[in-house]
């Protein structure tokens, strides 16, 4: 009766440890990966006021300059970034335009803060609607009146 103690051959064993270790660390820099969590307005949001300010939550600290280059925002706004943790809050100098559809992107490539300063993978895009005034005047001017 023979028993076998080892029956994978010995010049295997350290491609097969090699292999495990390669889909380890495939996997654990998968996991660090920055990701854009949660975006507001939220995508397709529809009639907001022209003053809504835009914001995107990371899931970890981002390097803010390759961040900021990679959003853009059509029709164009100047204004100003600020972080927060996480979080990228755009504050547009001038309102949006009244019944505009704001279209948002952020292309990949944004670099987490961290020890191990990975990309952020994905693009996304969303976009949003801004409201149309609403005008209500009183009528007539002198004498009881009425909104219209």
């Amino acid at each position: 009766m023979a028993i076998i103690i080892n029956s994978m051959k010995p010049q295997r064993a350290p491609l097969v440890l090699l292999a495990v270790l390669v889909v380890a660390f495939v996997g654990v820099v998968g996991w660090m990966r920055p990701r854009l969590v949660s975006v507001s307005p939220a995508p397709g949001a529809q009639d907001l006021p022209a003053g809504t300010l835009l914001q995107l939550t990371f899931s970890q600290p981002m390097e803010t300059e390759t961040i900021e280059s990679r959003l853009i925002i059509s029709p164009t706004r100047e204004g100003k970034f600020t972080w927060r943790g996480n979080s990228l809050t755009f504050t547009p100098d001038q309102p949006w335009p009244n019944g505009a559809l704001i279209q948002v992107r952020l292309e990949a490539g944004g670099r987490s803060a961290t020890w191990l300063p990975l990309a952020h993978a994905e693009k996304r895009e969303w976009s949003f609607t801004v409201e149309e005034p609403i005008i209500l005047y009183l009528f007539p001017a002198n004498s009881p009146a009425n909104l219209y």
